[in-house]
């Protein structure tokens, strides 16, 4: 049971697109011979014109349309794309088989974006170094301890408003906490 998408095809019109008109299935691949891999064209299946505004039909209604057979596979006409599956399959797990392919596509590009968007987010949020300058100058204004304990000790660079919510690296924005008071502050704005 085995539905397989395939590459390098085009449905390609051949003489008037009325009732006179054909189109086929043209293949576009590599094929090796003796002077190494060539570019091969094979028109495989035809349609008159009736036969393809009724495939055009039943790809709106159902979201894919038999529109031949080679050997022991059928191919299957499919809003993005033509399909090879197994000729003994029945059309309803053909349609299934098909529409199963492009959800797993769907959410796996919905996943994707998110992942893309996220880590665009993470790039934005990504903090710059707080300048030399600005560390000095908080050191000398806060005296070089915890501006809630006056401890000497673990001490950290804060950021009052934290970046994630909008801060700044300036040094309004910046003071000095131990670490036990800057855990304890979290992402609190105090």
């Amino acid at each position: 049971m085995s539905v397989r998408k395939i590459s390098k095809w085009q449905i390609v019109e051949e003489g008037s697109f009325w009732p006179g008109g054909r189109f086929f299935y043209k293949h576009t691949g590599l094929t090796r011979g003796s002077e190494g891999y060539r570019r091969a064209e094979t028109d495989s299946i035809k349609l008159d014109h009736a036969e393809y505004q009724r495939a055009k039909q039943e790809i709106e209604e159902s979201g894919g349309a038999r529109i031949g057979q080679q050997g022991s596979l059928a191919l299957w006409w499919a809003e993005d794309g033509l399909y090879w599956a197994d000729a003994n399959l029945a059309d309803e797990d053909v349609l299934l088989l098909i529409w199963d392919r492009l959800r797993k596509q769907n959410r796996k590009l919905d996943r994707l974006r998110k992942l893309r968007h996220s880590q665009e987010q993470l790039d934005e949020l990504r903090r710059e170094r707080i300048a030399d300058e600005v560390r000095a100058l908080v050191w000398e204004r806060d005296e070089g301890r915890c501006v809630k304990c006056g401890t000497e000790e673990e001490l950290q660079f804060d950021h009052i408003i934290p970046v994630a919510r909008g801060g700044g690296n300036t040094a309004e924005n910046i003071q000095i906490l131990c670490g036990g008071c800057n855990r304890q502050k979290g992402d609190q704005i105090i």
